[in-house]
């Protein structure tokens, strides 16, 4: 592969701070795939914050350990739980190696910040409940998309889009509810996953792919029964990240890589989840 010359580079920097996210992305896969040099004169060539941000997220994560890797230190003792933020976005690495994931802590952390002085220890869970929903549903427009549109399972591209499926617009509700400290845990049902406040012997169920729709135990059952599945009250139990980041991958799996016959990703994947499970 050539070397850069002056002009490819000032013809990156233009292209990297252009408002067509696509043809950005398409540019950050290319110069990723040159790799550390041809980056490097990139980051050094840029005078625009925005190309010079984009340089420096390629160059991070360059230097990165593999994926492999990364599920590996972040599986830890197999008795223990892991972090799910942190897993979740090892996930979209998986499917952009160039993710910001800085960036999109800090997105995540200014949305918790607009909504924090809404939401107080003292009020009542559906109070908090609502509260959440008018800012993510309502304010921000997250909202339900299909299963084998890949975009909506790496979250990153959540974020971005503002569209995932119940088990990514869940994690969203649990990573803005963990900066605010709510009680707020992922469950993971047959067919649907969901999220629950849970305080001492109190448990509110809610689904953030229809809105953050409060819906009770019995709905609950009937949503299981009518996937086809015998209802357990386990089925409603907090949900291990370790889990929840494995039923990540199992989405992928059973409805993008292997219906699209995309062989080498789908055993990419099954060996992460087997990392993840000790296998």
């Amino acid at each position: 592969m050539k070397p850069l010359t002056y002009r490819d580079v000032q013809a990156i920097l233009s292209l990297l701070t252009d408002d067509d996210k696509a043809l950005v992305r398409a540019v950050q896969e290319r110069l990723f795939a040159r790799g550390r040099e041809a980056v490097a004169r990139v980051r050094a060539a840029a005078s625009n914050p925005q190309a010079l941000r984009a340089a420096e997220v390629l160059l991070r994560r360059l230097e990165e350990p593999p994926i492999e890797a990364q599920f590996e230190g972040l599986s830890g003792a197999l008795d223990g739980d892991v972090d799910l933020e942190e897993g979740a976005f090892v996930i979209a690495r998986f499917g952009c190696p160039w993710v910001d994931v800085e960036g999109c802590a800090e997105l995540l952390d200014r949305m918790a910040a607009d909504v924090a002085p809404r939401v107080s220890a003292g009020d009542h869970p559906i109070h908090a409940i609502r509260t959440l929903n008018a800012y993510l549903a309502e304010e921000q427009g997250f909202r339900g998309g299909d299963v084998s549109d890949p975009d909506n399972s790496f979250m990153d591209r959540v974020l971005e889009r503002k569209v995932g499926i119940p088990i990514t617009l869940s994690a969203v509700y649990l990573f803005i509810g963990k900066r605010l400290r709510l009680p707020l845990c992922g469950v993971g049902m047959p067919g649907r996953f969901i999220v629950k406040y849970e305080e001492g012997d109190q448990e509110i169920f809610f689904d953030p792919f229809y809105g953050g729709r409060v819906i009770t135990k019995n709905e609950c059952r009937e949503i299981v029964t009518r996937m086809g599945f015998t209802f357990e009250e386990g089925h409603l139990a907090r949900t291990p990240s370790r889990h929840i980041l494995i039923r990540m991958m199992h989405n992928l799996l059973q409805h993008v890589y292997l219906p699209g016959g995309e062989e080498e990703r789908a055993r990419r994947l099954i060996e992460y989840i087997q990392i993840l499970q000790g296998v």
